[in-house]
């Protein structure tokens, strides 16, 4: 090891530990010199960036994750050209800076670079066009043969099984929907939201005592309400149909 004092193109100068045969060293040093130091490197990296007037597009591909995700599938956004004086744009599309995400069948073997990306995330095939509109800027298509040609069974069973489950909550829905029609809606409830409004109410009803003239009652607010004679005597009834509907449907 030896402590060499490099002098960089741009004039400025600082110690450097160089490692190995001195010819190695010697030559590492005279590659270094040529160039600039670490802080102009930087900022002539970032006035690059921000001269760039290259036309923001959009390459999307997909992501690496999905040869291992079963329950979505993942497309990866980057943006590329001039981006740094679109990035506010960029943000409120959702993107954000940070290292590009893996992508396609070899996303493992690729060193991420700083980029503005969006991972998008949807549920079936058909849902891929809508979820890929990103305002005024072109869309580049990223996707390999080889990605779709290793991924294809992956994705399409993904996006059959996520079908199945849309389908089976749409049916499960319209039976709920169905049966609270039959139900219909509790005359107390109803009572309350005329006469009150949308107080806080824990769902409880409290008995009342014919014995002692004591009607019965609820808590608004964590406020004792008294419930009219006819509103409790079609609660109960209402009840009463109600728990019926949901015996016949718990023997199916």
């Amino acid at each position: 090891m030896a402590w060499e004092m490099v002098n960089y193109s741009c004039g400025h100068s600082e110690g450097q530990k160089f490692y190995g045969p001195g010819d190695e060293c010697r030559r590492k040093k005279e590659w270094m010199e040529r160039g600039l130091c670490p802080e102009c490197y930087r900022k002539a990296q970032m006035e690059k960036v921000m001269a760039d007037e290259t036309p923001v597009k959009i390459r999307v591909s997909l992501a690496t994750a999905n040869l291992s995700n079963n329950k979505a599938i993942l497309l990866n956004a980057v943006a590329e050209g001039g981006t740094y004086r679109e990035k506010e744009n960029l943000k409120a599309l959702g993107f954000r800076f940070g290292d590009a995400p893996m992508s396609g069948m070899f996303g493992l073997f690729v060193h991420p670079k700083k980029v503005w990306h969006k991972v998008i995330e949807v549920k079936t095939l058909d849902a891929i066009a809508d979820a890929l509109k990103f305002g005024e800027y072109l869309v580049v298509n990223g996707i390999s043969d080889m990605d779709i040609a290793a991924m294809r069974d992956k994705l399409v069973a993904v996006d059959a099984t996520n079908k199945a489950a849309a389908e089976a909550e749409k049916i499960k829905a319209a039976k709920k929907a169905e049966k609270q029609a039959l139900i219909g809606k509790s005359p107390l409830r109803t009572w309350i939201e005329e006469k009150y409004g949308n107080p806080y109410w824990n769902g409880k009803v409290y008995e009342g005592n014919a014995k002692y003239n004591k009607p019965s009652r609820v808590y608004l607010d964590n406020k004792e309400v008294e419930i009219p004679a006819d509103v409790y005597a079609a609660q109960v009834e209402w009840r009463k149909r109600r728990d019926e509907i949901n015996a016949k449907e718990a023997a199916k």
